[in-house]
């Protein structure tokens, strides 16, 4: 082996990650290259390693058991349900029953019909307020007269 591959593998040497033929041949290179051998002293003064932790079996099984008790809670909560934009809504990538999307639209579409016409009613009816107020006024209901007030502007009939 080269100096650059052995330099290559020498962080993964340290973290164990090697197979053992390859640690044979770093250990190999090592042992005739002084100037490798001095790059991984400096790598094992300045990387600072885990220290180990040995527990004896109780407390080895305490913590084994802790862990299990935290990932059955873990598994009981339920999942946070995932957020959704209109983008997605629109083109149809989140599962939502089509219907209510059509109920949405046609409420949609009724309360802009509302809107723009001021009362709406499906037949072309006048309401039950615009047949009280037309009858008061054939009548000459005076205090009718004074209780209806048209609006600035209806569609109808245009400005007042």
């Amino acid at each position: 082996m080269n100096c650059n591959s052995v330099r290559a593998l020498l962080v993964a040497l340290q973290d164990g990650e090697l197979t053992r033929s390859q640690e044979d041949l770093v250990a190999e290179h090592l042992d005739g290259c002084s100037a490798c051998q001095e790059h991984l002293d400096k790598l094992l003064a300045t990387t600072p390693v885990a220290p180990v932790i040995e527990l004896d079996a109780a407390r080895r099984h305490e913590l084994h058991l802790s862990i299990d008790r935290a990932l059955a809670v873990a598994a009981l909560e339920p999942a946070p349900a995932p957020k959704m934009s209109w983008r997605e809504l629109v083109a149809g990538e989140v599962p939502v029953p089509r219907g209510l999307l059509f109920a949405y639209a046609a409420a949609l579409i009724l309360s802009i019909a509302w809107a723009a016409n001021g009362s709406f009613t499906p037949s072309g009816e006048p309401q039950v307020a615009e047949v009280a107020a037309a009858e008061a006024v054939e009548e000459g209901d005076a205090v009718a007269m004074q209780m209806h007030r048209p609006a600035a502007y209806t569609p109808r009939d245009g400005w007042f």
